[in-house]
């Protein structure tokens, strides 16, 4: 598989990462009220076989060593860094699906991405300075502030919700829980700070490792996704971060179309995440560029806020000032992850 060797073709892959990271949770909006825990066994599977067909089909353009031969080759132990990557990278993306269930794209994807996109500058100046300090902690604190402003926003708009009516087991009604934002700005918090841990693994497990495609790392990123679905789903189908413990026997009954978007979800995000692997084999020639298509892959939360605000009108229920502040935080995370976007062209 090529990779990018131009600006224009890095911005090119980034901004196909930003559309696929920031749109397929829409796959999930579309099944109406099936489960998320039943809808990602569908999107594992779908990720998976998505990076597999990649992997044979893309594996040999490009490079001498196809796919087989390039995994046969490949130091085991990146192998496996790469598949701890995508273990820890589904843990995170589960609590995300699960935030955007309780809070919808509008809120849980700028906050979670949001996060991430702090975390990653934090390490970045830690670990590999490279952009103007002024211009990433200067896009980091703008983010910040878009992250809190959101989550207040989210806070006035469901003080201002009425919680459907509920009944106990015999049918009579009881007191409704009082809705609070505590859960889904919380779940996308969190989901943030784990999504930022994967990346430096990825990073990791090509170092040194020529043989370890973009194809090859998205096979394995992907395998361990799949294997840890399962297990991770225990946890959320018995204590789930809305409504009721439910059995994953019930994944038969849901509709031939229910389990297709689940399928569409996780191909979207693979095909957004082998633009994002062929970012990190960016020749060191380009390698500004690499770094501004990755802040600009985080722009995610940015388009995944915009389709919950406006195509999915999230917040089209409640009163005028929760619709401005969320629509002004957007707004503010755009700036920063421009602000971030070019940095390292100002490093002077």
């Amino acid at each position: 598989m090529n990779v990018p060797e131009t600006y224009l073709g890095a911005l090119m892959l980034a901004a196909l990462a930003m559309f696929c990271w920031g749109s397929w949770p829409n796959s999930l909006k579309m099944t109406g009220k099936w489960r998320w825990e039943l809808y990602y066994l569908d999107f594992a599977l779908g990720l998976f076989v998505c990076a597999l067909v990649a992997a044979f089909v893309l594996g040999s353009i490009g490079t001498t060593v196809g796919f087989t031969d390039g995994i046969t080759i490949a130091s085991r132990k990146n192998l496996a860094m790469a598949m701890a990557a995508g273990g820890a990278f589904n843990l995170a993306n589960m609590l995300l699906t699960g935030a955007v269930v309780v809070a919808g794209m509008s809120v849980a994807l700028p906050i979670a991405m949001g996060v991430t996109l702090i975390t990653g500058v934090a390490w970045g100046r830690v670990v590999r300075p490279v952009g103007n300090p002024a211009l990433e902690i200067g896009g980091a604190v703008v983010v910040f502030a878009s992250v809190v402003l959101l989550a207040r926003a989210f806070q006035r708009a469901q003080s201002s919700r009425t919680a459907p009516p509920l009944t106990d087991k015999w049918g009579r009604p009881r007191a409704a829980p009082k809705p609070t934002a505590v859960t889904g700005v919380t779940l996308s918090i969190v989901a943030g700070i784990l999504m930022s841990t994967f990346p430096p693994v990825l990073q990791l497990a090509r170092k040194d490792d020529i043989e370890l495609t973009p194809v090859i790392l998205a096979a394995c990123f992907a395998a361990g996704v799949l294997a840890t679905t399962p297990f991770l789903n225990l946890y959320f189908v018995n204590l789930p971060v809305q409504g009721q413990p439910i059995r994953l026997k019930r994944y038969i009954e849901g509709t031939k179309w229910q389990h297709l978007f689940g399928l569409l979800g996780g191909v979207v995000w693979m095909i957004g995440g082998l633009a994002a692997f062929s970012l990190l084999a960016t020749p060191d020639t380009v390698r500004g560029a690499a770094e501004t298509g990755n802040a600009v892959s985080r722009g995610a939360g940015v388009l995944g806020g915009l389709w919950g605000l406006f195509y999915w009108k999230e917040f089209a229920d409640v009163g005028s000032s929760p619709n401005t502040s969320a629509r002004g935080a957007i707004l503010l995370s755009l700036v920063g992850v421009v602000l971030i976007a070019v940095a390292p062209f100002f490093n002077g």
